[in-house]
């Protein structure tokens, strides 16, 4: 189960967690400058039309970082990462509000502490290559 795992994973970092569901998502930060957070998506299962078959909508694990108002090449360099005609350490969608961007990727349900840690260890490396290749 996914719990198992993320719990796993937040005893790995050192943050003892007592749930994690909808409500409590977790949310930490990474060398001190980088926000991720691992969350259900906010839509519930799917179902089949007669009810035999139920999938479970994977977790999202989002960075989040600043972007200056109206950067709009930095905004485009991400966008143009996360095609999928880009090859990438990791697929990942991008958002946009404010003055802050989103780099999110799914985590299946039934991910390990280690899928996860890969995971960020992933989106983290996409994120600097991304910004270091202007």
């Amino acid at each position: 189960m996914i719990q198992e795992g993320v719990k796993d994973f937040a005893a790995r970092i050192g943050v003892d967690i007592e749930e994690f569901d909808r409500d409590h998502p977790l949310c930490f930060r990474v060398d001190g400058t980088l926000d991720f957070c691992l969350e259900y998506r906010v839509n519930e299962e799917l179902i089949n039309e007669d009810g035999t078959v139920k999938i479970v909508p994977p977790l999202i694990l989002s960075l989040r970082f600043p972007v200056p108002q109206y950067d709009h090449g930095l905004m485009q360099k991400f966008l143009s990462h996360s095609s999928v005609e880009q090859l990438s350490s990791i697929n990942f969608t991008l958002g946009y509000s404010g003055e802050q961007a989103l780099m999110m990727t799914d985590i299946p349900v039934n991910a390990r502490a280690a899928d996860i840690e890969n995971a960020i260890i992933m989106l983290k490396r996409q994120y600097e290559e991304i910004m270091t290749n202007e």
